[in-house]
């Protein structure tokens, strides 16, 4: 774990980022933020603003916590290749930050097609982790 500290760190930072954005459009933000979509790209679940805001970026700072000692503590791990060792460590602050980009867009009114930006975000990603190094 030595090792990957300095990513460790980078990585929770990233994936706490969005509570920053949030705390900067905090008096922007309604009370009530669309924080789920159906497969319709209507809002279908609604959660405080302050669980939008804060919690999101919590419970996937966990997740991010959770996963990395799971990876880094398996005595296989030597024998993981660099760029799988990537997605494992940038999934989670990737999409902490576009979830929370559509959420706040959302909540600030801009017309958001959630069904595309799931569609992009790991064909980006995916273009990201895997060009030639």
């Amino acid at each position: 774990m030595k090792t990957y500290r300095k990513r460790i760190i980078i990585t929770i930072v990233v994936t706490l980022l969005p509570i920053l954005a949030g705390l900067i459009l905090w008096n922007r933000l309604p009370d009530q933020i669309a924080t789920h979509w159906g497969v319709d790209g209507v809002a279908n679940g609604w959660s405080s603003k302050v669980f939008a805001v804060f919690g999101t970026p919590c419970m996937l700072t966990v997740i991010q916590i959770i996963m990395l000692f799971i990876v880094l503590n398996d005595p296989k791990r030597k024998n993981i290749h660099y760029k799988p060792m990537g997605i494992v460590f940038w999934i989670v602050p990737v999409i902490s930050l576009a979830v929370s980009g559509v959420v706040y867009a959302a909540a600030l009114g801009f017309e958001v097609n959630v069904l595309a930006v799931c569609v992009i975000i790991p064909v980006v990603y995916s273009f990201i982790q895997f060009r030639k190094k």
